[in-house]
Formats: C-alpha cells, sequence, structure tokens
C-alpha cells in the first residue's frame, strides 16, 4: 500500500527537560517533550524548517536528540516551497551516520555550509529503518525534542522521504541553526514559488495535517499531470457539505485549507467526515475528524 495512504503517529512524550542555548547565539527554548514516528521505514525522515538571514549560510545545527545509540544514516539540506519540503532525493547531503547524546543536546558540522536563494532551508534528518522511538532516553529510539510551537521550528514528517506531513503548530522543533558568512564557491539550494519539484511522479491526496483538528486542517495533493480536481468533504450520510476545490490544476503540488465549514460558511459539528479527491482517473479519500 502506497505510503499516502498510511497513517503516521507522532509519538509525543510529557516528560519536562531543560535546554543549554546553542548556535548564533539564540537562546535555546526548554524541551517539553521527543517526537517520534511509527512505522520507521526505508527513506523515513523528518524535516525541520530553518528560515535564513541574508547573507548567511547553513554550516550545521545543534538539536536535542534522543537516544544516543541511534545513528542517522543521512542529514540533509533541501530547498521546497513555502507548504513543504522537496523531496528528499533532490536534498544535497551534508553529513552520513549521525549520531548524538540521549536526551541530551548535540551539534553537527555539515561537511559544507549550504546557503539559501530563497527565505529559508530544510534539514532533513532520514531516519534509520525500524527505529520507532518508544519511550524517552537511551534505547528509546529515533526522536528529536520539540518545544512551544512558538518557540521551536516548524517540523515535516514522511514515511518515504517524498510525502511530507506538516507537523501541528504546538510542537517547534527543537533545533537551532549555525550559520556562516555566505561565501563565493558555496552550494546553494533554491527553488523559487511556482516551481514544480521534480519528484512529482504521481497523482494523490496527501494525508491531511492536523488530524484530528479544530479550527482547521491543510490538505494536500499532488498532480502527476495538469487535469481537472474536485476535492469536497462529505458527511457520514454519504452529503456533500462543503467544496474545497474544483476545475483544472497545473501539475506539481497544492494545498486548500477546511476550516471545518459548509458550503454556506456555517460551522459545521463535530464528528466524522470525509475528504474525497478525483482527479483523472485516481479516486482517494481520507477520513477527517473535527473536535471541539
Amino acid at each position: 500500500m502506497h505510503s499516502t495512504r498510511r497513517s503516521i503517529l507522532c509519538i509525543l512524550a510529557i516528560f519536562l527537560f531543560s535546554a543549554i542555548g546553542y548556535a548564533d547565539d539564540e537562546a535555546t527554548e526548554d524541551v517539553i517533550g521527543v517526537i517520534g514516528m511509527t512505522p520507521v521505514e526505508t527513506g523515513s525522515c523528518l524535516a525541520v524548517y530553518v528560515p535564513m538571514p541574508i547573507g548567511r549560510a547553513l554550516a550545521g545545527v545543534a538539536w536535542y536528540n534522543n537516544d544516543g545509540s541511534v545513528v542517522y544514516p543521512q542529514v540533509l539540506v533541501a530547498s521546497g516551497l513555502a507548504a513543504f519540503p522537496e523531496p528528499a532525493g533532490s536534498a544535497l547531503p551534508v553529513a552520513a551516520d549521525v549520531s548524538g547524546m540521549s536526551s541530551g543536546w548535540s551539534e553537527l558540522t555539515f561537511s559544507e555550509p549550504v546557503g539559501s536563494l530563497s527565505a529559508g532551508l530544510y534539514v532533513v534528518f532520514r531516519l534509520p529503518q525500524g527505529s520507532e522511538h518508544t519511550h524517552d532516553g537511551a534505547g528509546g529510539g529515533a526522536g528529536i525534542g520539540y518545544t512551544s510551537g512558538a518557540n521551536g521550528y516548524t517540523g515535516w514528517m514522511s514515511l518515504d522521504g517524498e510525502d511530507w506531513i506538516k507537523l501541528h503548530a504546538d510542537f517547534g522543533i527543537a533545533i537551532a541553526p549555525i550559520t556562516v558568512p555566505l561565501a563565493e564557491g558555496m552550494a546553494l539550494k533554491n527553488l523559487e514559488p511556482g516551481e514544480v519539484p521534480d519528484a512529482v511522479t504521481h497523482t494523490a491526496l496527501l494525508l491531511p495535517a492536523p488530524n484530528p483538528f479544530n479550527p482547521q486542517t491543510e490538505l494536500h495533493f499532488q498532480l502527476k499531470d495538469a487535469c481537472d480536481v474536485d476535492l469536497s468533504i462529505y458527511n457520514v450520510k454519504g452529503e456533500r457539505v462543503a467544496q474545497l476545490a474544483a476545475g483544472a490544476y497545473p501539475a506539481g503540488r497544492h494545498a486548500v485549507t477546511w476550516r471545518g465549514v459548509d458550503t454556506r460558511g456555517r460551522r459545521l459539528a463535530s464528528g466524522t467526515y470525509f475528504a474525497r479527491f478525483v482527479a483523472g482517473a485516481v479516486v482517494q479519500t481520507q477520513r477527517l475528524a473535527l473536535v471541539k
């Protein structure tokens, strides 16, 4: 079964940790938990969006690591659109066989600094297959700390490094960028708004995030070729209550927001709904849970 039809479970720890400031003289906020994935398959990744100041290049990161016995096969630097990272297969490898300490901050220097021609870069951790996060600390599996959403960095998860799921805004990934002045000859990553990532190889409705949601969720879909699209919301009775996308769309990735309202803008009751995606010969359905 294709990864876009599988669930990603983010395991959120409840323990409180304290963190030390790192990198660029920025104070790092207290880590309040650890986030990981299950299952962890070949190609599974966690990505973090790092805004880049003008004239700076990303030379490394400090991050709050869960399990010191975990070895991340690769760390990469990716570009991307505002709504999602580019596929990991197009990212630039900057480190291999990376490990850190258990329940603490670790620092990684990249093999080369990477500059950005756009507003930011994505740091991508490839997760070792089978290293599910089962608990906090040594032996607990792959995981990275998180802070309150306002104090951390936006995170993304993917089972295959291609179809990305954005983490809820309440969870800010606990990393601190290490930057250096941008210099001639440094590697550069860029993907201008409107460009189509090369790895859009199939048409699909991706997993909505957040889900369950309140008050709104984002639904992402990708198109291998330009075609007519219908993305509608149905209740458990099979009645269409909202239409989020209709008409011709170009190839590439797209995102729409549903705020839990019907076609007249009226707030719907909490409960189960279904997003039905029709694009050419592709028909998919995703289950949504509106909570209050």
